[in-house]
């Protein structure tokens, strides 16, 4: 049976690449008193599980924690914040997106130039990210400045839906294989008292 509620939280929290922190949290959280566990220099989550009987063998399983994003690059004077990707992002998906930036939480939405305002190929061609905004409802700089900084991360503002057949979740690669790796150290392990090791890294590798 599948913790929905637990998959729900790990898919819906917030990790770009190099700002995995929420889900490290989370899955420190649910792991506590199952299995040892530490953080390397890099931010990656190494789980240690012994188990109850020798075996010849040690088995590592790894998933990643982070999600592709996008990052603050620029603000214009007109308050509307330009961006660059986090990870490799097929730019079409992205016209229309609902985003969150920063620590703040702050709602934008990723647009262009409007339809009815484009001349010649400009309306069948894909955008670059220099001709693409993020509006978050500033009217100058200074008023987007004071909620957002350089530097902060943009990440999808996901929603997680269910059906009887299938689930809709931004993350959800590889939130899905944290998730099996929660369920795994949870469970008692019959053999080996050598260590099993679960990794959690930060960056897709």
């Amino acid at each position: 049976m599948v913790d929905y509620a637990l998959l729900k939280k790990l898919c819906l929290a917030d990790g770009i690449s190099g700002d995995e922190g929420a889900v490290r949290e989370l899955i420190i959280g649910e792991i506590k008193g199952f299995a040892d566990w530490e953080v390397d220099s890099l931010g990656n989550l190494l789980v240690h599980k012994k188990g109850r009987q020798p075996a010849k063998t040690r088995l590592m399983l790894s998933a990643h924690m982070d999600e592709v994003g996008m990052m603050v690059t620029d603000i214009t004077q007109g308050g509307f914040l330009k961006f660059d990707e986090v990870g490799g992002i097929d730019r079409r998906v992205l016209i229309g997106k609902a985003v969150t930036i920063g620590r703040n939480n702050v709602h934008g939405v990723i647009g262009i130039k409007p339809l009815h305002l484009c001349k010649g190929e400009e309306s069948k061609t894909i955008p670059e990210y220099s001709e693409m905004n993020i509006d978050i409802g500033a009217d100058s700089m200074e008023q987007a400045l004071s909620v957002v900084s350089y530097g902060d991360s943009v990440r999808y503002a996901g929603e997680f839906l269910e059906n009887d057949r299938t689930i809709n979740a931004k993350a959800i690669d590889d939130r899905f294989g944290c998730y099996v790796m929660i369920e795994l150290i949870k469970r008692r392990s019959p053999r080996s008292t050598r260590r099993s090791r679960c990794a959690t890294s930060a960056r897709a590798r």
